[in-house]
């Protein structure tokens, strides 16, 4: 069974998501900034009618970067909740084989399963991301409901 995958950066460093999760990609617009939210909620941004709060990556995975490069938005949705992921750049989708996908050590998956597995793009490794358990899309909605 094939799979595809969005494969976008992150300083420097090439990630992957279910395609089945992203909604849409788009350039980074103005946020609104939200007082008492945890530090990787960035705030809040007007998608074409829909408030969806936006999210950073690289606070969440705990990604240093000298250079901000957030330059691009990846709405993603799980169970009707939208939220904006911020990402340096969009690259490319591919097509994977299950059979391609590589299981993450559990050396690396850092106390909340934020890995599903690798795989080898062009021959680089990128680490196919669980947004689901990193991203609570929940939690910050609550967290966005709270702080109004």
């Amino acid at each position: 069974m094939r799979q595809q995958f969005v494969i976008f950066e992150l300083a420097g460093q090439d990630y992957a998501i279910d395609i089945a999760l992203v909604n849409e990609i788009t350039e980074i617009k103005e946020i609104t900034k939200m007082p008492k939210v945890e530090t990787y909620i960035e705030g809040i941004l007007n998608l074409r009618g829909n408030v969806i709060p936006v999210v950073n990556l690289k606070k969440i995975l705990n990604i240093t970067s000298e250079n901000p490069g957030n330059k691009q938005i990846l709405v993603s949705s799980t169970d009707e909740n939208l939220a904006g992921l911020m990402i340096d750049s969009a690259k490319d989708v591919k097509n994977v084989d299950e059979d391609e996908i590589e299981p993450v050590s559990s050396v690396l998956q850092s106390g909340k399963n934020s890995y599903k597995g690798v795989i080898n793009v062009d021959g680089n490794l990128v680490l196919i991301l669980d947004v689901e358990n990193i991203v609570n899309f929940n939690t910050v909605r609550e967290e966005l409901d709270e702080a109004v």
